[in-house]
């Protein structure tokens, strides 16, 4: 079925090509917190079967528009028997997911590891906590927000970050999919760059940026990109 194009893909630049690039082609993928599909998109040009879950019913409102299978679902709260009779998937995606869990161990070895065919892959990228420009704002007497502000309309707005309910690094991200269960992970510094000012954007820069991630990823990487294998 062809897909019509829309706004998504073109925002989110390379994001979901770099995704769908690891994943390969003739996959069954499921892509958790799918939004409107920036993921999708790419992952069935490639020629792979795809299904999205989110917890918001607008964005799979536009997926299932546009052709692409999607429920709305919460991970963390709703049980996974729907899903496991689409399994064994061989990609699950996880792109900004974990750190909105309460418990993420729970999740991954409960709910992704099961729904996952032997030698199945994890793809997740997630944020960097400890990044150096959320250092610096500690430091001058702030508390971070980090790139999360409060997006629930609540009235008063509220001061603190709703959505992040846990803080990763470079160590306890390793130790979050071991704990689950995985048998191999694999943790690099995001390369995904459509996020990038104009400053960053000059070659030079951007060299001395990819750098610094490679060197220091525990300061320099704003977000991990993470590949575990079943």
């Amino acid at each position: 079925m062809k897909r019509k194009k829309n706004n998504v893909v073109v925002k989110d630049g390379n994001f979901g090509k770099e995704i769908a690039a690891l994943v390969g082609s003739g996959k069954n993928v499921l892509d958790i917190g799918c939004g409107a599909g920036k993921c999708l998109y790419p992952l069935a040009e490639n020629g792979n079967k795809v299904f999205g879950i989110d917890i918001a019913s607008a964005p799979i409102e536009e997926c299932r528009r546009n052709g692409f299978e999607a429920m709305v679902k919460d991970i963390e709260d709703d049980d996974i028997e729907d899903l496991m009779r689409r399994r064994p998937f061989d990609a699950v995606i996880m792109a900004d997911v974990l750190e909105h869990l309460i418990d993420p161990v729970i999740v991954l070895r409960d709910k992704v590891l099961p729904l996952l065919g032997d030698g199945g892959v994890c793809i997740a990228t997630i944020p960097n906590f400890v990044f150096y420009r959320y250092r610096t704002e500690i430091m001058l007497g702030n508390i971070s927000h980090f790139n999360n502000d409060d997006k629930t309309h609540y009235d008063p707005p509220r001061p603190y970050n709703l959505g992040h309910k846990t803080m990763f690094n470079l160590k306890n991200i390793k130790e979050t999919f071991r704990l689950a269960g995985f048998s191999s992970v694999r943790i690099e510094p995001e390369l995904f760059s459509e996020s990038l000012s104009g400053f960053w954007r000059v070659p030079f820069l951007n060299f001395l940026r990819l750098s610094a991630k490679k060197l220091w990823p525990t300061m320099m990487a704003a977000r991990y990109l993470v590949i575990a294998e079943k």
